[in-house]
């Protein structure tokens, strides 16, 4: 983290994600498919979720730091449970037809493949914003957003 920052790490996560989504949704026929985009979707999820709070950390005051990793733990936690149920909607409704009656209906791959691709459309979307959205560290120091955090660092809130 220290040596390519924050930006860069999470950027690199949200680009792999991306690459891994991709790949569930348009290769998944053989196991070894199946392991090796799950392995790339660990490896996104790690980053992201390192790269995160010490991005945090480094845009607000010593003093709201704590604050700052609680929003996002709350964050991460409200973002997968409105994935969860936009996943499981979309499984809802594309299932196989012709199921016997009594037998719960199963998700059709087709269902798989969308939520798959629309997560990697997220991650695309997630990349992008850290790309443009977020400041670039120069020579000089940090970041203008990073360097007025810090100079409020010794302020007592109010």
């Amino acid at each position: 983290m220290h040596r390519f920052g924050g930006r860069v790490v999470l950027a690199v996560g949200t680009g792999i994600g991306t690459v891994s989504f991709a790949w569930f949704a348009a290769s998944h026929e053989h196991p070894w498919e199946i392991i090796v985009a799950g392995m790339l979707t660990s490896v996104a999820v790690a980053l992201a979720f390192a790269a995160m709070p010490a991005l945090i950390v480094a845009a607000v005051p010593q003093t709201h730091t704590g604050i700052a990793n609680g929003l996002n733990s709350i964050s991460r936690s409200v973002g997968s449970a409105i994935a969860g149920a936009a996943v499981a909607t979309i499984l809802a409704a594309r299932h196989v037809a012709g199921t016997p009656a009594g037998v719960p209906a199963i998700p059709a791959e087709s269902g798989f493949t969308l939520a798959f691709a629309i997560s990697g459309v997220c991650c695309a979307v997630a990349c992008v914003v850290v790309l443009v959205g977020l400041p670039r560290p120069t020579a000089a120091g940090p970041p203008p957003v990073y360097a007025r955090a810090a100079a409020g660092a010794g302020r007592t809130p109010r």
